[in-house]
């Protein structure tokens, strides 16, 4: 997975990092995917039309604008999925002393979102058993800005 994503971090500290977070169990890790990767995300989205997006504005726990349906993605994300979703990502090595994991093959609850000037995301619980009998034990949000976008015009 070395190509494919970076860990600044050994996995025991993440894992410590993560135990003790307040104030809830969580970690940060930046600069884990190829900026190559994530600045090819930020135009996917830029491209895609108003009807691809929702505005979310009457739920507590976040006002921005998602994308209507994980099927929308383009190239960009199905590449980045391609790599969340791989044995390589998901079965980390038993000295790291997680359970192995599993994606959610649905892609219930995933989508982009756009925050702008005023939006919000609180901190909340996601259901954590869907459909299909799988318990959600983990989350991941990946946070895009502008500001490593690259200019491809040479």
């Amino acid at each position: 997975m070395a190509d494919k994503i970076t860990l600044t971090r050994r996995i025991e500290e993440l894992q410590t990092a993560y135990r003790t977070a307040k104030p809830f169990p969580h970690v940060v890790i930046d600069d884990l995917f190829a900026p190559e990767v994530l600045d090819a995300l930020l135009v996917e989205m830029a491209e895609m039309g108003r009807d691809k997006w929702k505005q979310v504005a009457n739920d507590s726990r976040e006002r921005t604008l998602r994308m209507k349906s994980a099927a929308e993605m383009g190239p960009a994300g199905t590449k980045l999925l391609s790599v969340v979703h791989s044995a390589g990502f998901l079965y980390p090595s038993r000295r790291s002393g997680y359970l192995s994991a599993s994606s959610d093959p649905y892609l219930l609850g995933l989508a982009y979102a756009q925050m702008r000037r005023g939006d919000y995301f609180n901190v909340h619980s996601d259901r954590n058993v869907a459909t299909y009998r799988l318990v959600r034990r983990l989350a991941m949000i990946v946070f895009l800005t502008s500001h490593g976008l690259r200019n491809t015009t040479g």
